[in-house]
């Protein structure tokens, strides 16, 4: 497997720029909002599934760190609970790109780590121009 596209912007990561977020990782950082979707103020454009009735209230959480949304539609007559997630442009990787879960925790844990040496190495540069 290939991992940092040789030092490449996020836009040439194809995604993995977003590896924490997978639940093979650390999972989304979701944060909540605290009122349900208005559907006369849906400015994202949420439609609620096709197959609820329309007695649904939709709840929206978005990922601080991926910019992932997702909704979760409640239908009030029969409690039943629909989730749906809308992802980034890049976000999702089809194909030869896919990644399993496995794949996803090395990746993670391949940038984690070289960040982290990154952060150790200028502290330590830092040290020694004083």
């Amino acid at each position: 497997m290939t991992v940092g596209f040789n030092g490449g912007t996020p836009a040439q990561d194809h995604g993995l720029q977003w590896a924490q977020c997978r639940q093979a990782a650390l999972g989304h950082q979701w944060k909540h909002d605290n009122k349900p979707i208005d559907p006369d103020l849906n400015k994202h454009g949420y439609r609620a599934p096709l197959t609820m009735t329309n007695a649904v209230i939709g709840w929206r959480s978005h990922c601080t760190y991926c910019n992932t949304d997702k909704v979760k539609w409640i239908d009030r007559s029969d409690h039943t609970i629909v989730t749906r997630y809308y992802h980034p442009d890049g976000y999702s990787r089809t194909g030869e790109e896919a990644l399993d879960a496995t794949e996803w925790r090395e990746v993670w844990l391949v940038h984690a780590i070289a960040d982290m040496e990154r952060e150790q190495q200028k502290q330590a540069a830092k040290r020694q121009a004083s």
